[in-house]
């Protein structure tokens, strides 16, 4: 999607994404301002792999600076462990389980130092001071048993291998007194050496035992914080205004593909391949009497104007396409074709050329009323052949002449595809500047196309929030069937604050009169 497309949905569902950036915002502030307070304490642990044992008996340690991060995150993940938090809730009173305790602890290491933080909430700094410091002191005893355990299994394999020296050692005195040979002198003295060894071992081992203090001791017990960290309102809307950003964004361009309708002028241009003639303000109705038009009723108006710039930007387009015969049609109904269709006559009429409307939509030939002339006999019965082409055209008050659709016939589009048409068409071309036809709309029945065949030009009017998208290109489908392309697009019901003047008379630089 490009960018104007991401643009063009922003601005069409601006007030949803502001709307929902602000409600969410409120709501966070809201709920922040009534939450409980929540206090923090901390708790610091310093760090230390060297096992007593082990070094007593010289096994050889990796050293906490090979992997400091692997060893620290396992003594934060130990320090979380359901049997210290346990331990923890029996020392404090606590009347909470061990999973509701977790949630108000953060385990935090630092590789690059052997230091880790214990950090807990509680709603007074006391309280949270005081969890941070058991959760420490417990996992300080429990290193410290673990160590001692580990020493403890060291003097117990120590005094098994010294019990049988010693056996050993009677059964070589019990030689040497037979048999005093060097040889059994040396086995006897060499076990004499490995029992003192083994002695002075677990001597160690047993001091150690008493000193162990285990891998962590506690740098800080618990620190009370007397300023809450929970809820933080400027914090929380911050985030909430972020969040509800995010979250109108994403509903609007729901709305965008849920909604089908077109929904700008640019957009309406995109769809049909054509550039925008007018763009007529919308107008609630003001009656069907004649003279009743816009620009013959309201001649200084913003919709009058409007009219005017569609006639500016048809006269330019006239200059690359010598457009003559132009239908002026929709995809769908309800669009605003005909009024279209009758104030684009009147203006062309008003800047000095011969103008002839013809009402080439049987089925809905409303804007005769406006026009003041009589509904038959009009062009069926032209087409029919029961009437004249020079008696059926009627010269309205508004200064154009006017062929009305006449008598619903029961093959519109068979007349409108007919030789008869091309006929009557090129009769009225001879003494008419511009020859308007008001044609039913594409999607709706067959006729726009049967006519479409002997015009110029196809004029298409798009209503901005009423034609969808697949109407349009259903609508450009069918023209080109035919090999009809929309010389210019006409968009109804655009906002007053929404009309440019920038069509495609004004963008190349020449100002409407």
């Amino acid at each position: 999607m490009p960018a104007s497309e991401y643009l063009r949905v922003m601005r069409a569902h601006w007030l949803l994404i502001v709307a929902t950036a602000i409600i969410v915002t409120v709501g966070t502030l809201v709920f922040s301002v009534y939450q409980p307070a929540q206090y923090q304490g901390q708790a610091v642990l310093l760090y230390s792999q060297r096992n007593q044992g082990a070094a007593i008996l010289g096994v050889p340690q990796p050293q906490l600076s090979n992997f400091p991060e692997l060893e620290l995150a396992t003594q934060a993940s130990l320090i979380q462990q359901p049997q210290i938090l346990q331990q923890v809730i029996r020392d404090l009173g606590l009347n909470i389980t061990a999973p509701e305790l977790l949630t108000l602890l953060t385990v935090s290491a630092d590789g690059q130092t052997n230091v880790i933080t214990i950090s807990a909430l509680d709603s007074t700094p006391r309280g949270a001071a005081a969890i941070a410091g058991a959760v420490a002191r417990v996992y300080a005893v429990w290193s410290q048993g673990k160590n001692k355990r580990s020493i403890a299994a060291a003097a117990q394999t120590i005094q098994d291998s010294l019990s049988a020296t010693k056996a050993r050692l009677t059964e070589l005195a019990a030689i040497v007194a037979s048999d005093p040979s060097e040889a059994n002198k040396a086995q006897l003295q060499a076990a004499n050496t490995l029992y003192g060894v083994l002695a002075a071992q677990l001597q160690q081992l047993q001091s150690a035992e008493q000193l162990e203090t285990g891998s962590v001791s506690i740098v800080t017990e618990g620190v009370q914080d007397p300023v809450r960290v929970e809820p933080n309102p400027l914090r929380n809307a911050a985030l909430g205004l972020a969040i509800g950003l995010v979250l109108g964004l994403s509903m609007a361009f729901v709305a965008n593909t849920l909604d089908s309708k077109i929904e700008s002028p640019e957009e309406a241009s995109a769809l049909y391949g054509a550039p925008i003639l007018g763009q007529i303000p919308f107008e609630r109705a003001r009656g069907r009497g004649p003279n009743d038009l816009s620009v013959i009723a309201r001649p200084i108006s913003a919709v009058a104007e409007s009219y005017r710039d569609l006639r500016n930007g048809l006269q330019f387009i006239n200059f690359e396409h010598s457009i003559k015969t132009l239908m002026v049609t929709s995809a769908v109904p309800s669009e605003g074709k005909s009024t279209v269709a009758a104030n684009l006559a009147v203006v062309l009429a008003q800047a000095g050329s011969k103008v002839v409307l013809v009402i080439a939509d049987f089925r809905r030939a409303s804007v005769v009323d406006a026009l003041g002339v009589a509904e038959a006999p009009g062009l069926s019965e032209v087409l029919c052949g029961t009437c004249e082409l020079d008696a059926a055209v009627q010269r309205s008050a508004v200064g154009i002449s006017v062929l009305s659709a006449g008598q619903m016939p029961p093959n519109p589009s068979e007349l409108l595809g007919s030789v008869a048409m091309r006929k009557m068409l090129e009769s009225l071309a001879e003494s008419a500047d511009f020859i308007i036809l008001d044609t039913p709309p594409l999607l709706a029945v067959a006729d726009a196309a049967a006519v479409a065949r002997w015009t110029d030009g196809a004029l298409v009017v798009v209503r901005e929030g009423l034609t969808t998208r697949d109407a349009a290109r259903e609508a450009r489908k069918r023209l080109a069937v035919i090999g009809k392309e929309a010389i210019g697009i006409v968009v109804t019901g655009v906002p007053k604050s929404g009309v440019s003047r920038s069509s495609y008379y004004t963008y190349s630089g020449i100002a409407p009169k």
